[in-house]
């Protein structure tokens, strides 16, 4: 069992598992701080990689990725620069929102987005921003596009957030976003797994081992019993 996923940019070579909804991975387990830990590559429905970490144990869920600076109004910030994230706005589309498709149970509370206990612990690896991270779309992000989201209240934009964090949260798994600032003002520099590495062994290590509101969805529970996999048939 791996208590702990992380959703990864990252290539990386394991094996593919079939799900409900498609394939998911590259998945790749490892120890890391004496803690069990799912690496779980993006790609395909974002289903199939929330209910194959779900399947796996998961009690948390961390959502690893490159971020782009929106001309933040955050003191300092640099590429390279770590942030957990406070609040969201999803810009995507297209992509699936619930797994409860036909009955509405999974459109649960987002206040806060993420889930305090995970990203608490984040938030004392990195440091406190209170930065709100836009959900892009995963695709190159356009000059005007910069400029509506950081109106809108963005400080950094990272593709791969939505739909992972609500989908989590119907799945009972606390999710947390770990940014690395990998554009800004004209510069990039990719992210690396040994640049993330150390930041991700702090947080390993300090994750708490259950969580209060491990059984939040109060109506999916009522509706279809404490088996999460009924919920998703």
């Amino acid at each position: 069992m791996f208590p702990i996923s992380i959703f990864t940019p990252f290539p990386i070579e394991g094996d593919i598992v079939a799900t409900p909804f498609g394939s998911a991975g590259p998945l790749r387990g490892e120890t890391i701080a004496g803690r069990s830990v799912l690496w779980i590559a993006r790609g395909g429905d974002p289903r199939a990689r929330v209910a194959t970490a779900k399947e796996r144990g998961a009690i948390h869920a961390i959502g690893l990725g490159g971020a782009v600076n929106l001309q933040s109004p955050i003191p300092d910030l640099q590429l390279q620069d770590w942030l957990a994230p406070s609040d969201a706005i999803d810009q995507t589309r297209g992509t699936p929102t619930t797994f409860f498709t036909t009955s509405g149970l999974g459109y649960l509370s987002q206040s806060p987005p993420f889930c305090p206990e995970t990203r608490n612990v984040v938030v004392s690896a990195v440091g406190e921003s209170n930065a709100i991270v836009v959900a892009a779309p995963n695709r190159p992000i356009t000059p005007a596009e910069m400029k509506a989201w950081g109106i809108l209240g963005g400080d950094v934009a990272m593709p791969g957030l939505a739909p992972e964090w609500y989908l989590c949260r119907e799945l009972e798994i606390g999710y947390a976003p770990l940014c690395c600032v990998c554009w800004a003002a004209g510069e990039s520099t990719p992210l690396t797994e040994a640049h993330a590495r150390p930041i991700i062994e702090k947080v390993v290590a300090a994750l708490p081992e259950s969580l209060s509101w491990q059984n939040g969805n109060t109506v999916a529970r009522r509706e279809f019993g404490d088996d999460w996999r009924n919920w998703i048939r």
